[in-house]
């Protein structure tokens, strides 16, 4: 395959069929050295969902609500991950910062900024029908897993074991995945994208809650005896997580 219509196709779809065919002339004009500005730059594309052609206001608005929503379960996955494998990192977040407290603040900003279901038949079997399709795999990993841990019980560091903790992680990453692409590739005529003000409310306080989970992280990585590194890469994560909420926030209030 040519390599420049490979790299074209990592760009987002609607620039595609905006651009396409102007950038796949110009980086034949412009040979090899293009190949690389052309990955950047479609890497750029996917952190910037607000800026890309659009039919109108409210399309630019799902996808922002979209890509907040994929943000806050990246973040929601990296705290779990962390407070999972290190007991002081959970035991800290605990004495400086209610966990269920910080929960709440992301799930109150996740309302915020959600479509919601047109109030028709149509619109609300549309979206449960694609839920149920997106998450039957991931809910059937799931299940099975547990299954077998409280059927088998096997030894703490056996393989069984280890081989069904790595299960646990990828069902959880495949069933955010499956989320978020639900949420964003859901149809307009099944949903009403969130009014700007809610919209920009609620990213601001996704943008906060991310900034409690790299503190409390970050913190935790000087805490105690030594350097911890699961506390710094969950921190680390997080921060990122936190200025890539703040960069759609931006895109928003430019345009």
């Amino acid at each position: 395959m040519n390599p420049v219509r490979m790299l074209l196709r990592l760009y987002p779809a609607a620039f595609r069929e905006r651009w396409g065919a102007e950038l796949e002339e110009d980086a034949k004009a412009a040979g090899r050295r293009s190949w690389p500005g052309l990955a950047a730059s479609a890497a750029e594309l996917w952190l910037h969902p607000v800026i890309w052609p659009a039919e109108s206001a409210s399309q630019r608005r799902h996808r922002a609500a979209a890509a907040a929503f994929t943000l806050t379960l990246a973040t929601w996955f990296a705290g779990r991950a962390g407070t999972t494998n290190d007991p002081r990192l959970t035991w800290h977040a605990h004495r400086i910062l209610n966990v269920t407290e910080c929960a709440a603040l992301m799930l109150l900003g996740v309302v915020m900024i959600m479509p919601l279901p047109r109030p028709t038949p149509y619109a609300v079997t549309a979206l449960l029908r694609r839920s149920v399709r997106a998450l039957a795999v991931p809910a059937a990993f799931f299940a099975v897993g547990l299954i077998i841990v409280h059927a088998a019980q096997p030894a703490a560091h056996s393989t069984p074991r280890l081989l069904i903790t790595a299960s646990y992680w990828l069902t959880l990453a495949l069933g955010a995945v499956q989320v978020a692409r639900v949420v964003g590739t859901i149809s307009a005529s099944a949903v009403i994208p969130p009014r700007p003000a809610r919209l920009r409310f609620g990213i601001a306080i996704l943008a906060v809650g991310g900034a409690l989970t790299a503190w409390i992280s970050l913190s935790t990585t000087v805490a105690g005896h030594g350097f911890d590194v699961v506390s710094a890469v969950v921190g680390g994560c997080a921060l990122i997580l936190t200025g890539l909420f703040l960069s759609i926030l931006r895109d928003l209030n430019d345009r």
